[in-house]
């Protein structure tokens, strides 16, 4: 006999939940784009970005997601927040951070 036949149809509320999670994945993702920095630039000072580096595509050290420190030279940075250099391996481990934390409020009833 199927193994398959012990298993139950996906529910209507199987398939929102899934819907739901695809809508917060794509909320994270366009508040939290990984951005590269402008010509030139030095870096955001809270309004606008400095730019007045000699080099075009000047590298700055990556502060890592939050919690971590990595060090690698990079140019970009999460969209949240210009004034954190962050590396692509970086931005990967915040949003995955950020999609656990809304996971955790969920499972613990918040809104």
């Amino acid at each position: 006999e199927n193994e398959n036949n012990n298993l139950s149809p996906r529910t209507s509320l199987d398939r929102s939940l899934d819907q739901r999670n695809e809508d917060e994945v794509m909320m994270v993702y366009n508040q939290h784009k990984l951005l590269p920095a402008p010509k030139h630039s030095t870096g955001w000072d809270g309004k606008q970005w400095k730019l007045n580096a000699k080099q075009a595509y000047q590298k700055y050290k990556c502060k890592g997601a939050p919690g971590e420190k990595c060090g690698m030279r990079t140019r970009t940075y999460c969209a949240c927040n210009p004034s954190w250099w962050m590396c692509q391996a970086c931005h990967l481990r915040h949003c995955l951070l950020l999609l656990g934390d809304e996971l955790v409020s969920e499972k613990n009833g918040d809104p």
